[in-house]
């Protein structure tokens, strides 16, 4: 579980990254309202799957997967 855990967090903390890189973007500039509202709903979506992915958002779940039931 370790491992997997581990890998799962490099995950989110990638989504997270790519977020911020879209949100900095130099070109946000050149999209018209539309596409600036995607871009808005995209962002979004990238924060929550990033946390619904997170170890460390859950950890009684991470807890029990390593310990599983005492």
């Amino acid at each position: 579980m370790n491992s997997k855990a581990a890998q799962v967090l490099h995950l989110s903390q990638l989504v997270r990254r790519l977020a911020v890189c879209l949100g900095k973007s130099i070109h946000l500039n050149t999209l018209n309202n539309e596409s600036l509202t995607r871009m808005r709903e995209l962002l979004e979506w990238c924060s929550e799957y990033a946390n619904e992915i997170d170890p460390t958002c859950e950890l009684e779940v991470l807890l029990h997967s390593f310990y599983g039931k005492e």
